[in-house]
């Protein structure tokens, strides 16, 4: 797990570093007791996870199941799916703290493994961040629609 800052010089939440946490989890539900412990100390603006879903599992993940305390989940692909239960995909999510009034943006894409927000600054200005994921295994027809995203 890592984590990066970026400047952000028109934030209306009166602060001038955004900081923002990528971590790719492979599961996060039974590591999100160590995640808490080790990274929100640091309290990052923005977190951004892949791979939040086990590779098999026989339920769907609720949104409560992965809340943290002073920001808003943002979640994509959680299906599991109908003709292999035991199969799913893998998950995206967005943390982003509950002060800066996110919203969720759906971008017309064939490239579903994704989750984009959008979050007010001073003005009009309206950031798009964006949470991808990619499989090492994926087709040609998975790239070129990433691409085009």
């Amino acid at each position: 797990m890592n984590s990066s800052s970026f400047v952000d010089n028109a934030s209306d939440f009166n602060q001038h570093d955004l900081n923002c946490l990528n971590t790719n989890a492979d599961s996060l539900l039974n590591k999100l007791d160590e995640f808490k412990s080790r990274f929100l100390h640091e309290k990052p603006d923005i977190i951004d996870i892949t791979e939040v879903l086990p590779k098999s599992m026989k339920y769907v993940i609720s949104k409560a199941e992965l809340d943290l305390k002073g920001y808003e989940l943002f979640p994509s692909n959680w299906a599991i799916e109908q003709s292999n239960p035991g199969k799913t995909k893998r998950g995206i999510v967005i943390y982003i703290k509950s002060t800066l009034n996110a919203s969720e943006v759906d971008i017309d894409s064939e490239f579903s493994e994704s989750v984009w927000i959008k979050y007010p600054l001073l003005g009009h200005d309206k950031p798009l961040f964006g949470c991808d994921y990619k499989s090492p295994s994926s087709s040609e027809e998975t790239h070129i629609a990433l691409n085009n995203l």
